[in-house]
């Protein structure tokens, strides 16, 4: 009863919650807040999470799941009355209680390479996927133990030059309703192997994950076992995919099969070669650590940011979102940094979460001047929160990007998800947020600069005024704060790092290009008689 509950509130707990809540609003891509039903609550502190049915109330901290709530609203004990909880949710929200009979509504044939039927994959309804056998006479066994598994439509994956491995038999269909070779093993995601891989020796094979972390762990593990066989190996991924969706969502999009098929074909023939993740090593003898070779970090601003994860905080409109969009022309273009500090030539990502495309269009005019607008500059208005601890959808998109050298998260509150179920101190939750951020830049070898604030108050060292605990700033691996300097120049820059010194260098803004421009170290300029005009 429990999983049928959850199945049917699945993505959408809003439904549920929405039934017993007062002014219930979006508070994310995934998070919603109301007022607290627990509790006198005239500013809304009970939040909830839509796909997962956790919530939280800040107020009174009462926290639990979906079946917790039922309880405590109905003033039921979620041990004792747990069949009456699910009853009585199944009754509220109509959801039935007979047990259904699950039925086949497509079977897909696995057969040896001369089409003699080996078993069958069975989709029943209720949604689920079975596995038989023909008996030697007639009639079918429900399990396929001593069956050679195979690929499935392997007579046609055996001809073929090129093929094509998705996540599922429905998926290998409608690519073969569109004139490609396409194949699975069967049982989902995580269960290739190494057997299914001969038949494809010496082919050329596109890898086309679904939309979801599972999807491309699969095709991972599936390229291991191929790319030293293989004549090519490509990774397809495919744009504008729901979370969890796949090539049929895909080719869904389409008025009609000769479009699909079309922009599928050009966009295998532009896939990039599939390459493997680094895998990184975290475990030395003081003798192998003193002889291991260690590439130097790549730096997106020499000296100032490095590779890593690099916070940049100060005040509100202090200019942070300007001076990304400054660096992020500088990268693009392989200028000038702060109108001094040349830089290699790379992509950008700008996730421009607090803004507007017309604001950005507006800014970027006025900072290129005239200028061809970067093509390798991308910039994204959206961005999905941190969920199970992974951006999944930030990592896919970097991986698409090629010589991607700098990605910019413009703010970090944006993406943070909010923290219910078991509690974690504030600490706690801050290292871990960062970490995910810090996990993908060691991942793709690059700077990530995440935007954040300073607190109202000011104390001695300007670190202390980031906003949050230390967990933010110990997991990052660069700090840079700004700093507006009543009667000096426009503003400091204290940096900070774990590759870089500690330093403070003086900058001006320009109004007319809204560019920052580097004016040297903060001392230097103090002690430097022909620039002390420009700082007093």
């Amino acid at each position: 009863m429990k999983k049928k509950i959850e199945s049917y509130f699945e993505g959408k707990y809003e439904e549920f919650y929405g039934k017993h809540l007062e002014k219930v609003h979006k508070a994310g891509q995934d998070e919603f807040k109301a007022l607290c039903p627990f509790h006198e609550d005239t500013n809304p502190s009970f939040s909830f999470n839509k796909n997962t049915g956790l919530y939280n109330c800040f107020g009174c901290e009462s926290k639990g799941d979906h079946l917790t709530f039922y309880s405590k609203i109905n003033n039921l004990d979620i041990k004792k009355d747990f069949p009456n909880i699910t009853k009585g949710i199944c009754n509220d929200y109509g959801i039935s209680l007979v047990y259904k009979t699950p039925e086949i509504v497509k079977t897909y044939d696995y057969t040896d390479p001369g089409g003699k039927l080996l078993y069958q994959v069975c989709r029943m309804e209720p949604k689920s996927f079975r596995q038989r056998k023909p008996k030697s006479k007639s009639g079918w066994t429900w399990n396929i133990k001593g069956v050679k598994r195979v690929l499935y439509r392997l007579p046609e994956v055996i001809k073929a030059g090129e093929v094509l491995i998705v996540e599922g038999e429905q998926d290998a269909d409608n690519l073969s309703d569109l004139g490609f070779t396409a194949t699975t093993c069967p049982m989902g995601a995580g269960k290739w192997k190494t057997e299914y891989s001969s038949c494809l020796k010496d082919k050329d094979v596109v890898l086309n994950p679904d939309n979801d972390n599972e999807g491309r762990k699969h095709m991972d593990q599936v390229a291991k076992e191929l790319l030293p066989i293989t004549k090519s190996l490509k990774l397809l991924a495919l744009p504008g995919l729901p979370n969890k969706g796949d090539v049929s969502d895909f080719i869904k999009t389409f008025k009609d099969k000769e479009l699909a098929a079309e922009k599928l074909a050009m966009m295998i023939e532009d896939a990039r070669p599939y390459k493997p993740g680094k895998e990184r090593q975290t475990s030395y003898t003081a003798k192998e650590l003193m002889s291991t070779e260690f590439p130097e970090p790549r730096w997106a601003v020499p000296e100032i940011i490095p590779e890593g994860c690099n916070i940049l905080a100060g005040k509100p409109k202090m200019g942070k979102s300007m001076m990304c969009l400054n660096l992020a022309i500088a990268v693009t273009t392989g200028g000038k940094a702060f109108g001094e500090i040349d830089v290699d030539k790379g992509s950008v990502l700008y996730l421009a979460l607090e803004d507007t495309g017309r604001r950005l269009k507006v800014r970027l005019t006025e900072m290129l001047q005239g200028s061809a607008a970067p093509d390798n500059l991308y910039i994204e208005l959206a961005c999905p929160k941190i969920e199970n601890g992974k951006l999944p959808e930030l990592d896919k998109k970097m991986e698409e990007i090629k010589d991607l050298r700098l990605v910019v998260i413009d703010t970090l509150q944006i993406i943070r998800p909010a923290h219910t179920g078991k509690y974690k101190t504030p600490y706690a939750i801050d290292s871990e947020d960062i970490r995910v951020i810090k996990d993908l830049a060691d991942k793709h070898g690059i700077a990530i600069i995440i935007v954040h604030h300073l607190r109202k108050t000011e104390s001695e060292d300007i670190m202390d005024d980031i906003s949050g605990t230390f967990g933010l700033t110990g997991a990052a691996d660069g700090v840079l704060a700004i700093k507006r300097i009543t009667g000096r120049a426009d503003a400091e820059l204290n940096i900070v790092g774990r590759d870089i010194e500690a330093e403070k260098y003086a900058l001006k803004f320009d109004p007319e290009f809204l560019s920052w421009q580097l004016l040297g170290k903060a001392e230097e300029i103090k002690s430097t008689a022909t620039k002390q005009s420009v700082y007093d």
